[in-house]
């Protein structure tokens, strides 16, 4: 990303989880925290997760919020959220980790970012764009904003998930 003729770097973070949903329990909640500054040794300026939180309602929906640090406070083109989930507890289907469903964003400048609702196969990925409601991105402090993905109706109890932020500079190089 480019922002005053620097060349800002995101960190590659990835988290690994395992969250029950437990449908039948209200207000079912866990929060993951990362430790700030952690993008690129604390260089990076963007796209530092600092807290991942997994809810699930009593219908069997589930959100995850996605608590990002940088300084324009949005998803900027280059950046990507991914949200890796294992949904049927089989490391044999899905993708070489066993993780069958990507929630991804995708930022743009001066726009909301795009956001996709994947299927993952072992030998491709198919996505298609995320119904409305389905995700947000939005500010909550200076240089803080949060990606929330919202699935409805998944009535599953556990998840095994994965959570990978990362930056792709003008001459395609991913960080």
């Amino acid at each position: 990303r480019q922002m005053a003729g620097v060349l800002r770097f995101a960190a590659v973070l990835m988290l690994f989880a395992l969250f029950g949903a437990a449908p039948a329990l209200a207000g079912n909640s866990q929060v993951f925290v990362d430790p700030p500054n952690d993008n690129e040794g604390g260089f990076g300026f963007a796209s530092d997760i600092t807290s991942i939180e997994a809810v699930s309602a009593d219908n069997g929906d589930v959100t995850f919020r996605i608590t990002l640090v940088d300084p324009p406070a949005r998803m900027v083109t280059g950046d990507e959220l991914d949200v890796f989930l294992d949904v049927d507890s089989n490391t044999q289907t899905g993708n070489s980790l066993g993780f069958d469903v990507l929630l991804q964003a995708r930022g743009a400048d001066g726009a909301a970012p795009s956001f996709f609702f994947c299927r993952v196969l072992s030998d491709r990925t198919m996505c298609e764009t995320g119904i409305a409601g389905f995700a947000s991105d939005r500010q909550t402090a200076t240089s803080t904003h949060v990606v929330e993905f919202n699935l409805e109706q998944s009535n599953r109890t556990v998840y095994r998930f994965a959570v990978l932020s990362q930056y792709t500079g003008p001459s395609g190089t991913v960080y």
